[in-house]
């Protein structure tokens, strides 16, 4: 296998996300805001294992990726990922660390994608209860005096719930990795 296969075997969008850019679905491509520039909108987008952000120029594949990202040289980059250089063989220690960082990439992105599934879980959880709760006002709560008694003492519960349930959908679908991990955080305890 050549230099150019190994490098399109990295999954580009998976590198990017375990480096910390958030990224989104769209359509065939992912979008995202640039890690090389200051982006206030994603202009930076991934299709077909290649980058390119269209307000700073930036693009390439992974191995420009993490060169620029992380200031590496071309032999630097390829042992970053393991990656041995044709005609310059990789020392034993050279190959332990460059395993060990793929080891802590792979773990990296394995808590990412844990952490996606979570996000996806909650997110229709958080949507069913709303509906629900939504759906039993609609079909129990017909006249004022139907908020008197159980009835009442129930409404008053959704009610209590629903801002949080309300607000914590928005952070899922809108709010930045951060507040999403503060949301699970928080859901945790």
């Amino acid at each position: 296998m050549n230099l150019a296969e190994k490098i399109k075997d990295i999954d580009l969008s998976r590198l990017v996300q375990a480096e910390g850019v958030d990224l989104r679905r769209s359509g065939q491509s992912w979008r995202g805001l640039c890690p090389f520039h200051e982006d206030k909108t994603p202009s930076f987008a991934i299709k077909e294992n290649r980058f390119r952000c269209w307000g700073c120029g930036a693009h390439g594949d992974s191995i420009d990726f993490i060169r620029a990202l992380k200031g590496l040289s071309l032999p630097e980059a390829c042992s970053y990922f393991g990656i041995p250089l044709p005609g310059k063989p990789i020392t034993p220690v050279e190959r332990r660390e460059a395993k060990a960082k793929a080891q802590e990439r792979k773990q990296r992105q394995i808590l990412i994608d844990a952490f996606r599934r979570w996000e996806i879980n909650y997110s229709t959880k958080l949507g069913k209860h709303i509906r629900g709760a939504y759906r039993w006002i609609a079909t129990n709560v017909k006249c004022p005096e139907d908020l008197e008694g159980t009835k009442g003492d129930a409404v008053a519960e959704i009610y209590k719930k629903l801002p949080f349930w309300e607000r914590a959908l928005e952070i899922l679908a809108c709010g930045s990795d951060k507040e999403k991990y503060q949301l699970y955080r928080g859901i945790k305890k």
